[in-house]
């Protein structure tokens, strides 16, 4: 990753609300990821290609299902290996997290 003097967030999006049981039941961690990965990228007009980095926010209730999820739904979603990213594992506070890291550090 290239040392950077400023940091973009260049979209931000997050998986519909459920409940238990619902139509998202048979859906992995690392599926909605990818879907809602995807849809930032769309958003954005950005290819994963562009990204010199991307910070996922992640409950941390993600027992069974591999390691690095955020990993695991960008590779899903076609952002290439080369690219870096972290999950934020938060049950609450992922989002404000996940955009002052990066200011605070100009990552």
């Amino acid at each position: 990753m290239r040392n950077m003097e400023e940091a973009y967030i260049v979209s931000a999006v997050r998986t519909p609300l459920g409940r238990f049981g619902g139509v998202l039941a048979d859906l992995s961690p690392v599926d909605l990821g990818a879907i809602a990965m995807r849809a930032a990228l769309e958003r954005a007009g950005v290819s994963g290609e562009a990204l010199d980095l991307y910070i996922f926010g992640n409950n941390v209730l993600s027992t069974g299902h591999g390691q690095s999820l955020p990993r695991q739904a960008a590779f899903k979603t076609g952002i290439p290996q080369k690219v870096n990213g972290y999950a934020v594992n938060m049950v609450c506070s992922r989002l404000v997290t996940a955009v002052k890291y990066p200011m605070e550090r100009q990552l």
